[in-house]
This record gives structure tokens, C-alpha cells and sequence, in this order.
């Protein structure tokens, strides 16, 4: 079975269009997986965020089986953050990873926690990680999708 990825950026919630846009293309589509995470860009504004991207993505999920759509949490921002910017400091990430997560638990949609993950682990500008960091997310999003085809297949 070929997997195909794709990758959409979208940095600021007016953008949702394009998200969504990339969602549709993989309704009904067999084995396909959509996968998000967001927030810095919108100063980890959970009400704003969940009202211009998620519900619209709920929705759309809700309308087939496939795309399976996987939430993955902001990561924590490193010792270097920039004070100036306290919207995107550690505790404003915690109370907006608790209340996406909250919303996507609620929906039944799995959730990728990258936050305790990297709370620990030094960065080299505050907000990004090395290529170390980035390379085991990557292998902890492409494991979790092989298991669950995995788990989808045996029923």
C-alpha cells in the first residue's frame, strides 16, 4: 500500500480556508489521516482557535470516516523564549493545550502530546527544537499511524 504525506503550513487562523480546503481533498479517502497542531501564530488564543479552526475541522471530519484527524499539542517553549512575548510564554501554552485537548477529547479525536516532550529539553532560540527533537516527533507521529492502521485492519 503506497503512503502519500502532505504537508499545508498555515501560520495565522485566517487562513483556515486552505486547511480545510486540503481536509476535503481526502474525504472518503481510504487509510488517509489528517493531522494538525497550531497555535503560536495566534498567541495560543484557545477560544479563537477553536471557534475559526477546529469546529470548522470537526465538521468537516464528522461528514465521512476517512480522513482520521490527530490533534497534536504545541511542544513547550524552550528556556531561551523571549519575555517579550508572554502570549507565547509556558503557561499560556499549558491552559491552551488543556482546553484544545479538552475539545478534541471530547470529540474522540486522539491527541499527540508534545508538550511534556520537549518541557525539558533545551532549544536554540526558545521556540524550536533541533533536528534530534524534530526527528523523534516525526517517528512518534509516523508510529502512532502505523498502529492504529494496524488496529483499523485487524477488526
Amino acid at each position: 500500500m503506497q503512503a502519500r504525506i502532505h504537508c499545508e503550513e498555515m501560520f495565522f487562523v485566517t487562513e483556515v480556508g486552505q486547511v480545510l480546503n486540503a481536509m476535503k481533498t481526502l474525504t472518503g479517502k481510504n487509510n488517509s489521516w489528517f493531522l494538525v497542531g497550531f497555535g503560536a501564530h495566534d498567541s495560543y488564543n484557545p477560544d479563537l482557535v477553536q471557534k475559526t479552526l477546529i469546529e470548522p475541522l470537526l465538521l468537516e471530519a464528522g461528514k465521512s470516516t476517512w480522513p482520521k484527524l490527530v490533534w497534536y499539542e504545541p511542544q513547550a517553549a524552550g528556556y531561551l523564549k523571549t519575555q517579550k512575548a508572554p502570549d507565547q510564554l509556558n503557561p499560556r501554552r499549558i491552559i491552551f493545550n488543556a482546553k484544545i485537548n479538552a475539545l478534541m477529547e471530547k470529540h474522540n479525536v486522539p491527541i499527540i502530546k508534545f508538550y511534556n516532550m520537549t518541557s525539558q529539553v533545551l532549544s536554540y532560540d526558545g521556540s524550536h527544537y533541533g533536528k534530534g527533537v524534530n526527528d523523534v516527533k516525526a517517528h512518534i507521529l509516523l508510529n502512532y499511524i502505523l498502529e492504529e492502521r494496524s488496529r483499523l485492519r485487524s477488526r
